[in-house]
């Protein structure tokens, strides 16, 4: 269950950590934030789906998942760090700014969510653009390491441990221990390929 919802875990972890001033409404922004991300790429996902490389728009499809009930594109722990961050960042920049007095209504809070707003839709399209090209590298990788049999389990090992200092290491295991490679045979969203189920060894 924790696993499972790790990316809910650091949008809320991450302003508590950084905020500099009223964690709690940093907190309640990055959650709103995490959530408008979420909801603009799903609903422009269903619409414009093979624009972005994503032709099967479906509960289970790979590439995808759910966020508060919303089929998304799944960036997992980068989507969580990104919002998170724009959020602390707008949060500790304009939380305490000055506005006019008949503005005054909008000061603090709302102020932050009304700068983030189009700089999340922006994040989000730019996702949108990028990630999928990501997955499709995450996918191969993952697929080459399944093929590679011996050889694939050194490689995954050698990676894990070169990058344990940089703390980097999660973008390796994360994929392989949580990811689509660790279960059944799956179609992918992008470029339709299949990914066998995982080698014992990786796993061990």
């Amino acid at each position: 269950m924790i696993f499972n919802n790790l990316p809910i875990i650091f949008v809320l972890g991450i302003p508590i950590t950084l905020a500099k001033k009223e964690t709690g409404r940093a907190t309640l922004t990055s959650f709103i934030t995490y959530l408008t991300y979420n909801y603009f790429m799903g609903s422009t996902l269903s619409y414009f789906g093979p624009t972005f490389g994503v032709d099967t728009f479906e509960a289970g499809a790979l590439g995808l998942t759910e966020i508060a009930g919303v089929l998304t594109l799944d960036t997992n722990l980068v989507g969580a760090i990104v919002a998170a961050s724009l959020a602390v960042w707008i949060h500790n920049k304009y939380y305490d700014k000055e506005v006019p007095n008949i503005l005054q209504s909008f000061k603090g809070t709302p102020l932050v969510i009304i700068i983030l707003f189009p700089i999340t839709i922006l994040a989000g399209l730019v996702t949108l653009f990028v990630w999928p090209t990501i997955q499709d590298g995450i996918y191969g990788m993952q697929s080459f390491m399944v093929e590679a049999g011996g050889f694939g389990v050194w490689t995954f090992t050698f990676l894990e441990r070169i990058l344990i200092p940089t703390g980097l290491h999660h973008f390796i295991y994360g994929p392989v221990f949580y990811g689509p490679v660790a279960s059944m045979v799956e179609q992918s969203t992008i470029g339709f390929r299949t990914y066998p189920t995982l080698p014992v060894q990786l796993i061990a």
